[in-house]
């Protein structure tokens, strides 16, 4: 009986094992299809011809960026002249 469940034990480790190897074989595999994929999408990215320059006139129809020296330009009035009355609380 004692042997009977060893060799059950055994045969279900070997099962698992197995099982555990071929699940490791397919993630193997599929790392590689992206990475085969990944270098295909590269190389066409990189023997894709360039795109051309925008015309002068595009380029300087653009806003210019801010310096940091500029001042910012005025906020919306957010604070009137007159504050807000505070509401009384009961003492």
């Amino acid at each position: 009986s004692l042997g009977k469940g060893l060799a059950e034990f055994k045969r279900a480790s070997d099962e698992l094992k197995k099982t555990i190897e071929n699940e490791i074989e397919q993630g193997k595999a599929e790392v590689s299809a992206v990475k085969d994929h990944v270098t295909s999408v590269s190389n066409s990215f990189k023997s894709a011809p360039a795109l051309p320059a925008p015309p002068p006139e595009t380029v300087a129809q653009q806003p210019a960026p801010m310096a940091a020296s500029e001042p910012a330009p005025p906020a919306a009035e957010a604070a009137s002249s007159t504050p807000e009355p505070r509401p009384i609380l009961p003492s």
